[in-house]
Formats: C-alpha cells, structure tokens, sequence
C-alpha cells in the first residue's frame, strides 16, 4: 500500500490526536501528552524511550530539552498513525508484513529476557577455568601461507614438478608459472585460477575462512620448507596428489590469561543467557 493511501485511510478513521505539549515539561508522570485512537502516551513513557536513544540522535530533534521532547513526540504519533492505519487497511494480515511482525515481536521478547534472566556470576575461576580449556586457541603459532596444484595422479605431479624445476620460462617468472600451471593442471577448481591459493593455514588445517579447512597434512609437508620454497615431492592425500609451495608465513603472538579475560567473560555471559532463556522457553512450551 503507498503511503498517501495510509494517510487517506488514516484521515478516513477519524482518528482523535491530541498532542500536549506542555504536559511535556514536568508534573504528573502519569500525564497523557499524546491519545492516538485509544492508545494513550504518558510522560513516563516519552522520558523512558528518550532515555534509551543515544545523545547524538538527540541532537538532531532540537537544540534543547522542550523542543526535544516535541519533535520526539511529534514523530511518535506519525510512527502510531501509520500503524492504525495499515491495521484498519488489513496490511498486518499479509504473509510478509505477518513474518516481519512476529521476527520483531521475537527479537524483542529475546531481548527483554536476557535483560531481566537470572544467571550465575561470572568469577575468575571461570574465566581461567574456560582459558586453560581452550589454551590451544591463545597460544603462538606459525600461521604458513599455502598454494596448491591438485592433480589425480602421481605422474601428473611429478609432470609439474620437472616444469617448475627445469623449465627457463618459469624460472623467469615463477609467480605467473605457478599460476598457469594451476589453471591448466590443478582439478580444485575453487583455487585453480587463483594460483591454488588455500591462505594462511593453520596446524589443524583450518583458514581464516571459518568455512575453509584443509587437510593438515599440506600444512605438515608446508612447515618442512621455507617461505618461497616448493615441496619437492608430490604430497598424498587422498586419491589425488598436492604439488605445494609455500608462498609465506606469519607468527601469532601468545595471548595471555589477562588480555583474554575480558572477552571470555563476555563469551560466557552470552552462553549462560541463551542456556536460561532455552531453559525458560522449554519450561512454558511444557506448561502450555
């Protein structure tokens, strides 16, 4: 429905606004400064939606706090006319508008439950009892910068491997030779036309691509030879063979208890609100 559509209808209802602004300067919280239809806005309910907006977007609605309030009020009731009138015109019984309802309305009691759900505190005993269970993931390691040619047999690999060690015009351009070997030889056609580029690899096999991860066997032949050097023998793996370079590598730092401590405590917050509140919901869906 447009928008000049809604309003016509909005017209059409008849709806009663009455904007108080005075009311807006003080008094009774209870006070109504707005009544849309039969919804009814008190001046607690301005002062606590204005209490959650951030500063900076304050300051777009007036220099100073009365003309705050007005403009803040003033956009409320066109937000509530607009919402009347596509209720009246039938749009919250649309499949889309339907969805989009209940995504909202679920956001909201999600977040209204991890505002007020009880959980445990938070200690140092668990932090360092979480870092010592995931040590592996804070301490150094050498992250090695992996390319690839996939080939089905070991002839084939061993084929590629004569090119790169005698043929003069790779030797010209090693960059652009591997790529074009990798183009015309290698079957991983995910990497192929980017040089077989797997990224920095780490020991496990996985990559900065959460989606990614190799197996840590070319990491092994990779931490055999250093940066700039081919592996001089086709790697295993699987039925296919792995003619390997290893274009790079880069050191983590270690990350201790005490630069890590924040973090886990953020991590195991959110794991103890979403554990109480699926506790919670199962309860109800029991229950009713």
């Amino acid at each position: 429905m447009k928008l000049h559509s809604v309003l016509g209808a909005t017209v059409a209802l008849g709806v009663a606004v009455a904007i108080a602004t005075t009311a807006l300067a003080g008094g009774d919280s209870d006070r109504a400064v707005a009544t849309i239809a039969k919804q009814v806005v008190s001046v607690a309910e301005v002062e606590q939606q204005l209490e959650k907006m951030p500063r900076y977007q304050l300051r777009y609605l007036g220099s100073n706090a009365s003309e705050i309030r007005k403009r803040f009020v003033e956009q409320l009731v066109r937000m509530e006319l607009l919402a009347v009138a596509g209720e009246a015109n039938g749009l919250d019984d649309q499949p889309d508008v339907r969805a989009r309802i209940e995504s909202v309305l679920r956001s909201a009691m999600q977040s209204e439950l991890r505002d007020n759900v009880e959980i445990a505190p938070i200690t140092e005993a668990d932090i360092k009892a979480y870092y010592d269970g995931h040590r592996d993931r804070y301490q150094s390691e050498v992250r090695i910068k992996i390319w690839q040619i996939v080939v089905p047999t070991k002839a084939q690999a061993d084929a590629v491997l004569q090119v790169i060690q005698n043929s003069p015009d790779y030797q010209k351009d090693p960059i652009k030779g591997w790529g074009d070997l990798a183009r015309k030889h290698s079957s991983d056609t995910a990497t192929a036309m980017r040089r077989g580029n797997l990224g920095f690899v780490r020991p496990d096999g996985s990559t900065a691509h959460k989606h990614v991860k190799v197996d840590p066997t070319l990491y092994q032949a990779a931490s055999k030879i250093a940066d700039g050097q081919v592996f001089p023998a086709p790697v295993p793996l699987g039925t296919a063979y792995v003619v390997l370079q290893r274009r790079g590598s880069h050191r983590t730092p270690q990350r201790s208890l005490k630069d890590e401590a924040k973090g886990i405590a953020g991590l195991l917050k959110m794991k103890r609100e979403r554990a109480a509140i699926h506790a919670f919901i199962t309860n109800l869906r029991q229950k009713n």
